[in-house]
């Protein structure tokens, strides 16, 4: 190991990291208090092979400059705060609120933690609380519901840099108590966390909104990534959503290359698949987050599809993006076991469609008129059909011959049940006894199985001005007009 001064509460808490996940590295210390160690550093004619980089901390002495994280161009870089540090992200305002909070502005909601200098008595005590807006021009953080998202320091007379530990927030508010007096803005820094990606993709445009739309994207998916892909990393919740997961595989593998990430979480999914039994439940189910936060394997069969197909989604697009067909591989039982679950539980005069099909689906429809059992059936289709097609990518060509069978069969019955062939609009059914019901005729009803491509191009509407027309035509013509 070569190594100058360092912390060495940061350097215990790196190698149990470490140790953790059996990494073997070569391991280069810098940032101490003077800057001599990175200065002799790079004064050497032949620079150390640097694994992994454990920077220096706070202020512009001791932090690790730009010149050295590019001379030795690390694997991994372990960084925490310092004026010019190229991972951190100083503070940006000091803002005294009209409820007489003290509280700083660090200019971008962020992942992470923040550090900060602190120099006070013993006994002394220093209550942050973080959030994500003002309101009012006031400290606000209701919105995170019961997550306290607070952290308390109790000084011990002793020049000392703070961070937390064995936790993350996410905030861009930083709400101060027990300070005398105004702090020093350079004392403090976001650190903010994700996990370990290349970047591969940008976008700019002359356009300075879209330009801000896709800052958001990049900073929402970073702050998302931590482990696991969460729904947020802020309130209460912040567990990792499957329905989120699939829905944002793709848009991910553009902006980094996720290829890893999204296996090592497949893992974790496998791990958590139901295991059935109860009232005759099939095994297969997936949950509705993963990890989840249950105890025991659930011996029911879940009900949720949009969320659930992040078990064939997520495989998907890896395979889609980057050719990889070992994660195929890796989940071909556990989408074969949900797959299977799913045809077990049929809707009576429609066989090929799934009545486990009531769950979560359009989260936060724009109207009320949206069955779940509509949006959820096309995507159950539509994973059929993928997963047909990834079976013959890995040779299994008997199920994938299967998921075909299904498929035409699906389609068939979900224009059959779902459309009302007098006027081409959607309608809704019972999934329980196979009733046929009102008109639902709403935009999720047309644009989720249009996405999937479930509409019939074949079968045509019987009368009425739109006679002739085929399901599929009709259904963008319909949603077109509902969006107007």
């Amino acid at each position: 190991m070569k190594r100058g001064n360092f912390d060495s509460s940061k350097l215990q808490n790196f190698l149990w990291k470490l140790f953790k996940k059996r990494i073997k590295c070569d391991i280069l210390i810098t940032g101490d208090r003077s800057g001599f160690g990175e200065r002799m550093l790079l004064r050497q004619a032949e620079l150390p092979d640097v694994d992994v980089l454990i920077a220096g901390h706070h202020g512009s002495k001791n932090s690790t400059s730009k010149e050295l994280l590019e001379a030795v161009k690390p694997e991994t870089v372990i960084i925490s705060a310092g004026a010019d540090n190229p991972y951190g992200h100083p503070a940006k305002e000091l803002l005294h609120t009209p409820a007489g909070e003290l509280v700083i502005d660090f200019g971008q909601l962020m992942t992470g933690w923040v550090e900060f200098d602190c120099n006070l008595p013993e006994g002394a005590k220093v209550f942050l609380q973080f959030g994500e807006l003002l309101q009012y021009d006031n400290f606000y953080n209701e919105n995170l519901r019961s997550a306290e998202a607070q952290y308390t320091y109790i000084a011990d007379g002793v020049c000392s840099h703070i961070r937390p530990r064995f936790t993350f927030y996410g905030f861009r508010y930083l709400k101060i108590e027990g300070l005398e007096g105004d702090p020093d803005l350079a004392d403090f820094e976001i650190v903010p966390v994700w996990s370990g990606f290349d970047n591969v993709g940008e976008f700019s445009c002359s356009n300075p909104i879209i330009n801000q739309l896709q800052s958001n994207i990049w900073w929402s998916f970073h702050d998302n990534f931590l482990d696991i892909p969460t729904d947020c990393p802020q309130r209460n919740e912040r567990l990792g959503w499957t329905g989120d997961a699939q829905a944002y595989s793709r848009t991910a593998s553009y902006n980094a290359d996720v290829q890893s990430f999204f296996r090592q979480w497949m893992v974790a999914l496998r791990n958590d698949q139901g295991e059935g039994g109860r009232d005759g439940a099939p095994a297969g189910g997936i949950g509705s987050t993963v990890p989840t936060y249950s105890r025991t394997r659930d011996a029911s069969f879940a009900d949720g599809t949009t969320w659930a197909a992040a078990v064939c989604m997520v495989p998907w697009q890896v395979y889609q993006q980057y050719g990889d067909r070992q994660i195929i591989v890796e989940n071909f039982e556990a989408m074969k076991q949900w797959l299977d679950g799913m045809h077990h539980y049929k809707v009576p005069g429609f066989e090929a469609l799934s009545s486990r099909t009531s769950g979560l689906a359009d989260w936060l429809s724009v109207d009320s008129r949206t069955s779940s059992d509509i949006c959820n059936n096309a995507i159950y289709l539509a994973m059929v059909y993928r997963t047909s097609i990834m079976a013959d990518a890995i040779g299994e060509k008997e199920y994938a011959a299967t998921l075909r069978e299904r498929y035409e069969a699906g389609k068939r019955a979900f224009n059959e049940a779902y459309i009302d062939p007098a006027t081409g609009m959607t309608r809704s059914i019972s999934i329980q006894t196979g009733e046929i019901g009102g008109l639902m005729d709403s935009q999720s009803s047309y644009a989720t199985p249009l996405a999937f491509d479930i509409y019939s191009d074949e079968m045509t509407i019987q009368s009425g001005p739109n006679a002739g027309m085929s399901y599929k035509a009709f259904a963008a013509k319909r949603l077109a007009e509902l969006a107007a």
